[in-house]
């Protein structure tokens, strides 16, 4: 037991920021809980068919930030984490230039492909573009908090800001339905607006120098890209073959389901820091230690409030129109794609913390392809188990064939186990 609680201490001090890691626990269980409350007031309020069709937008665009952030993301935090504040705006300034040059061209080729077919409007590609553009940037600005050690700060930008008013406003009657998405994209720029003010105040007094280093990796931004569509093909797919409905029940049940990512995610931060330097540092026993203490962390809580809050959507009935049998099969597929996430560690960011992205794409590419099958099969006979079924099949493929490598990487397995100061 004392080495137990060694190893959460050590999980939450290593890097000094105990009460920014706490905050951002807060603010992370803030955003999830805002972030669901509003898919559930979008749908209730205004209808699946609205609901289904904002997070289509929703959605898609950020898939698309993905794209044009170039695999910044990982980049930036690896960067900052080694090199600290002194390259913050050097780094900004480049990744900006390359998000807005990337979504210009996205933009330019929407709009020719508006004008080839009649399903997509010029105004549908506007509003994903904007969308696209500033969740990017804000994006960009959460990974240089995390990088800098102001993870609370990153958390609060997730969702929190976004969410909150959107929900307010769609209770008091005060936006249409076809106004949401104009609504987001004016919060998100507030947001960023915000986001940048408090970095300049957290680099307030540091002498800046030239970051000189590559910034953007296309194998990165593959694997993220990949990694949300494996997420977020089936909904695609249900609102194309089932109806708007299921693909909004859907929807609800994977966000109960990300609850968990969210706070797992604050611990990622830290580990990823903590293991950059670890490595960088050749050891490799210490940064072992450090993902299994975070793995440990979230099988003892974050796996049953994952559990929690799928429980309490089912006995509050936050789901209508769908069969009995088929909701709880889908929760039950999406809950065991949880636990085998939990269990095989932080793998995905050992592996981009070690330089090994070419590798973590192969990976990706192969559960994206093994999720897409899945889904293809499946769907047919239950649109709502088959997309639940390609998401189990994506997230069992990726982690299982990640942990493998990390093994290789670090000496040994990251699930966590009591052992010795001599044994690994």
């Amino acid at each position: 037991m004392k080495q137990l609680s060694q190893q959460v201490k050590s999980l939450f001090l290593g890097s000094t920021l105990l009460s920014s890691s706490l905050m951002a626990l807060i603010l992370k269980a803030v955003g999830a809980a805002a972030n669901f409350l509003m898919a559930l007031v979008i749908t209730q309020q205004l209808g699946a068919e609205v609901a289904t069709s904002f997070y289509v937008y929703s959605y898609f665009a950020i898939i698309l930030s993905v794209v044009v952030r170039m695999g910044m993301d990982s980049v930036i935090l690896r960067q900052v984490s080694m090199f600290g504040r002194g390259i913050v705006f050097s780094t900004l300034r480049r990744a900006f230039g390359v998000v807005v040059v990337c979504s210009t061209l996205c933009l330019a080729l929407g709009v020719g492909f508006a004008q080839l077919v009649s399903w997509i409007s010029t105004d549908d590609v506007f509003i994903v573009y904007s969308i696209a553009l500033t969740w990017s940037l804000t994006q960009l600005l959460a990974a240089a908090f995390k990088g800098i050690g102001r993870n609370a700060v990153a958390a609060f930008f997730d969702a929190i800001p976004v969410s909150c008013v959107v929900i307010m406003a769609v209770l008091l009657g005060l936006v249409p339905g076809e106004s949401l998405v104009v609504l987001l994209v004016a919060l998100q720029a507030i947001a960023l607006v915000v986001a940048f003010w408090l970095m300049a105040q957290a680099c307030k007094g540091v002498t800046q120098r030239r970051n000189r280093a590559l910034i953007w990796s296309i194998d990165h931004m593959a694997v993220d890209a990949l990694n949300l569509c494996m997420i977020w093909l089936p909904f695609f797919v249900v609102a194309a073959v089932a109806d708007e409905v299921v693909a909004s029940n859907l929807n609800i049940i994977i966000k109960l389901v990300m609850v968990g990512n969210l706070f797992i995610a604050v611990f990622n931060g830290v580990t990823a820091k903590r293991v950059t330097r670890l490595l960088s540092a050749s050891e490799s026993k210490a940064a072992l230690r450090a993902a299994r203490c975070q793995t440990l962390y979230a099988l003892l809580w974050v796996f049953p409030v994952t559990f929690a809050v799928l429980y309490a959507g089912y006995r509050f009935h936050l789901f209508a129109g769908i069969q009995h049998d088929e909701l709880v099969m889908a929760m039950g597929f999406l809950l065991l794609a949880q636990l085998i996430n939990i269990v095989t560690g932080p793998v995905e960011v050992i592996l981009a913390m070690a330089r090994q992205s070419r590798r973590l794409l192969l990976i990706t590419m192969v559960s994206f392809g093994v999720s897409a099958l899945a889904l293809s099969v499946f769907v047919w006979f239950s649109s709502l188990v088959g997309a639940a079924l390609s998401i189990l099949a994506g997230v069992a493929a990726f982690n299982f064939i990640s942990a493998k490598h990390v093994r290789h990487q670090l000496g040994g397995w990251v699930f966590p186990r009591f052992y010795s100061a001599n044994r690994i």
